[in-house]
């Protein structure tokens, strides 16, 4: 199912991308965990591609740590694929993304990079 009935993008993904708005500890972001969970238990792909980018790609771009943490325990693959033909991270999984955007920002991306290896 996507987001909206008629946006393309999947649920998951629209969940997450709203996950970075918030604090920490609102209400809102608390909502949002629980909506990812829900999406997740009633088999909505935790996989799933928009924009060439599956979510963990979107929690490793947003150095979202809480985000990346939540996908991993619902069993995001971190090796998928980025689908970005004519990018220079076509094909890179969600370390080799890590890398090179910890290579540009390496403060922002290190936390990222670190959880991701913790794995």
């Amino acid at each position: 199912m996507t987001a909206m009935g008629g946006c393309s993008q999947p649920l998951i993904n629209f969940v997450g991308a709203s996950l970075d708005r918030h604090d920490a500890d609102s209400i809102m972001t608390r909502r949002g965990y629980g909506l990812l969970r829900h999406f997740a238990a009633r088999g909505e792909p935790v996989n799933g591609y928009h924009n060439g980018l599956a979510p963990v790609h979107e929690a490793v771009l947003y150095a979202d740590v809480g985000y990346l943490r939540a996908l991993l325990e619902l069993g995001e693959d971190p090796s998928l694929p980025i689908e970005s033909p004519g990018k220079d991270y076509h094909g890179f999984n969600a370390f080799e993304f890590a890398a090179f955007l910890e290579s540009r920002n390496s403060e922002f991306y290190q936390t990222i990079r670190a959880e991701l290896e913790a794995q």
